[in-house]
Parts: structure tokens; C-alpha cells; sequence
């Protein structure tokens, strides 16, 4: 339906912004310090501001859908919220950590391989994700879009971690 096509794509638009902030400028800090630190061999540093930044891309994320979710209960909008939007708001903190996992992994001299995972696999596990839902559920309903985009995201992440783990001593 026109309607949902339209919530897609205002959800998707406010989650890319979203997104953007939740990782407070950390993904563009490592590509100055983390060349840094592994010059330096300064392994101790280089794992610290690793945690840090993930954990604080989550927790970012967190207060960002925690004020999300407020916000939309504190304002009403004729014909109510987005379902689209309220679904995606559940993605973020996986996708603000992927998008700071392909910086992380481009930083740590793993540009090629974290390219691939942000332009390629991720696209390409949608595709399977989509195909697969819309097999289970019958059907190519905006939940299965949704989950689909969700569950892309995830997988990229799983593999960018892995990734960063091999690569990282």
C-alpha cells in the first residue's frame, strides 16, 4: 500500500538521523585514534576505547528510543503513530553498532572487508531475509520489510565483531 511505502520511508529517513547521533562521533574519533594505538602496538588502549565506544553507542541508542517512545506518547498525531516507525526504533541500537563496527573495522586497516560487509553483505542479507519471511509469513507485508532491514543489520554486525576479533590483538 502507498501508505505503508510512505511510513517506510519516513522510518528508515529517522533512523538513518538517529542512528547518525547515537554514536556520539565516535565512529569518525576511531579513524583518528585507532591507527594510533595499533602503531603504537598499544593493545590495552586500543580494547578500552573499543568497549567505550561501543558501549556508549549503545547506550546512546537506548536513550534514544527510550525518548523516542516517550515522545510519541507525549504527542498525538491524528490517525496515531507510525507502526513503521515504532518498529525501527527497536533496530537502532544494532544498527547504530554496525555502522560503528564498519568504521571500527575500516580504522583497524580492514577497509576492504568492512566495505564489503556495508555494501554487499548487508544488502544481500536483507534480500535472503526478506525472501525468507515473506516464504514463512506469505506474504510482503511491511512487518516482514522491516524485519528483514532489522535482521540484515544484525547479521552484518555479527560479522563486522568477528571480523574485529580476528584482526585485533
Amino acid at each position: 500500500e502507498p501508505v505503508e511505502f510512505d511510513d517506510f520511508n519516513v522510518a528508515l529517513s529517522v533512523l538513518s538521523v538517529l542512528s547518525t547521533i547515537a554514536t556520539l562521533g565516535l565512529e569518525k574519533y576511531a579513524l583518528r585514534c585507532v591507527p594510533v594505538y595499533r602503531e603504537r602496538s598499544d593493545w590495552g588502549h586500543l580494547q578500552g576505547f573499543y568497549r567505550f565506544a561501543v558501549i556508549a553507542t549503545l547506550a546512546g541508542s537506548c536513550v534514544l528510543v527510550v525518548g523516542s517512545a516517550l515522545t510519541m506518547l507525549l504527542i498525538q498525531v491524528p490517525g496515531g503513530h507510525s507502526f513503521a516507525f515504532r518498529q525501527v526504533l527497536l533496530y537502532l541500537p544494532v544498527i547504530a553498532t554496525a555502522l560503528l563496527a564498519v568504521e571500527l573495522a575500516t580504522a583497524n586497516g580492514q577497509q576492504l572487508p568492512a566495505a564489503t560487509a556495508y555494501r554487499l553483505l548487508q544488502p544481500l542479507l536483507f534480500a535472503v531475509a526478506l525472501g525468507v519471511l515473506v516464504h514463512w509469513d506469505h506474504g510482503l507485508t511491511l512487518v516482514n520489510i522491516l524485519n528483514g532491514y532489522g535482521l540484515a543489520w544484525s547479521g552484518c554486525l555479527v560479522v563486522l565483531t568477528w571480523l574485529m576479533r580476528r584482526h585485533t590483538p
